[in-house]
Formats: structure tokens, C-alpha cells, sequence
């Protein structure tokens, strides 16, 4: 009858759920994360989208930002950093670019009512 050493297999056990463990922690460490800047950039456009008196008067503007959010937050390794912080910067401008121009034509679209309104009030001071 043949002995068998059985101390080699109980550290082999041992051995293959420490290398696994490791393993799972290396993977986990180096899963790439959203740039930081991109939820605040995510959320500026949010805000923007739902003023109604802005979100419709720049529809193409907040599809272009929109898009620039998208890729502001996909997830970057961190050797990539530079390029997600540029990311951001870019989702910012494009959100603040559809914002202005929102805002610009909510401001013309005001000044034809009130050019429309300071006619009619003249219509009815000549009227009287």
C-alpha cells in the first residue's frame, strides 16, 4: 500500500483561491471609471432639458450636447484622465452653447411679444 502526501493538496486549494482572489482584485482595480465632471455635466444638461421655456427653442444644440454628455462619460482607464477631463470640458461648452442660444431666442421670441403688445396699447390709446 502506497502512502500519499495530502499536505501538497490541501495547499494547493489554498494556493488557487488566493491566486483567484487576487485576480478578482486586480480586475476590479483597474475597471475604468467615468471622468470626474461628467455627472455634473450630465446633471447641467438635465436642468437645461427641463426648463420648458429654453428646451424648445434649441432642440439641434441640446442633441449636440446631449451627444457630448454620452461621450464625456464613458468609462476611461486612468492612464487616460487628460482625455476624459477634455471630455467634460467639451459636454460643458456644448450645454453652455445650447443654453445661450436657448436663451437668445427666448429673448427675441419676448421682444416680438412685447412689440406686438406695445401696438396693440397704442391701437387703443389712438381708439379712445
Amino acid at each position: 500500500m502506497r502512502i500519499v502526501n495530502t499536505t501538497q493538496f490541501r495547499h494547493a486549494g489554498r494556493t488557487t483561491a488566493l491566486v483567484s482572489s487576487l485576480l478578482l482584485l486586480a480586475a476590479c482595480a483597474t475597471t475604468p471609471n467615468s471622468p470626474p465632471g461628467a455627472a455634473e455635466a450630465r446633471a447641467k444638461l438635465i436642468a437645461l432639458q427641463s426648463d420648458l421655456d429654453l428646451a424648445q427653442r434649441a432642440p439641434l444644440e441640446l442633441r449636440e450636447a446631449e451627444a457630448a454628455v454620452r461621450i464625456a462619460e464613458r468609462p476611461l482607464p486612468a492612464v487616460e484622465s487628460s482625455l476624459g477631463v477634455h471630455r467634460v470640458y467639451m459636454a460643458e461648452r456644448q450645454i453652455d452653447i445650447a443654453k445661450a442660444r436657448a436663451t437668445g431666442r427666448y429673448a427675441m421670441d419676448q421682444r416680438s411679444i412685447l412689440v406686438e403688445e406695445r401696438e396693440q396699447a397704442r391701437l387703443m390709446a389712438r381708439t379712445r
